[in-house]
């Protein structure tokens, strides 16, 4: 009981400081036009955080050695999340890196670390490519651009998944 207890608390603690980080990196990104995106960095690792990437709309900060969260930074990063978050839910597909939490705002979402991709995954990738045009296109996926950049394919759990697919 007591482990379920800390657990929660823990739960708790996290989605509070992601949703606060989540804010904190939209006020800097608004605040600095001209270059949000060192605002945004630097607002995060004021906050403690890694960042191991930047994205249109999107910061992935390291949470553990298990998990990294999607930072929305601007209104094309919440749709990011958003997409994410319901192709996750509605599909549950191994094909896809899973979303483990998100608000309902979008402002973050929590996925599995994955190791990105190469090009020794592009055969894997290749042969992945129908089935997942045919997964996100079933959801209603407005754009499959993304899924052929290899930087958004990653590894997680031994297998090639796509790792971001929040265009």
């Amino acid at each position: 009981m007591k482990l379920l207890l800390e657990n929660w608390k823990r739960y708790i603690t996290e989605s509070m400081d992601l949703a606060n980080a989540a804010t904190d990196a939209r006020m800097a990104a608004e605040d600095n036009e001209e270059d949000p995106k060192f605002a945004v960095k630097e607002v995060l690792r004021d906050a403690g955080y890694s960042i191991i990437g930047m994205g249109q709309g999107r910061a992935i900060i390291e949470l553990d050695n298990d998990k990294v969260a999607k930072i929305a930074y601007n209104d094309n990063g919440i749709q990011q999340n958003k997409q994410e978050s319901v192709v996750w839910n509605q599909t549950n597909s191994d094909l896809l890196i899973p979303v483990l939490e998100s608000d309902k705002l979008g402002h973050y979402i929590v996925v599995p670390y994955a190791k990105i991709c190469g090009e020794e995954c592009e055969e894997q990738i290749d042969m992945k490519m129908g089935a997942i045009k045919k997964l996100l296109a079933g959801v209603g996926t407005q754009s499959l651009i993304d899924i052929y950049n290899i930087s958004n394919w990653g590894i997680h759990d031994g297998q090639v998944k796509l790792i971001d697919y929040g265009s």
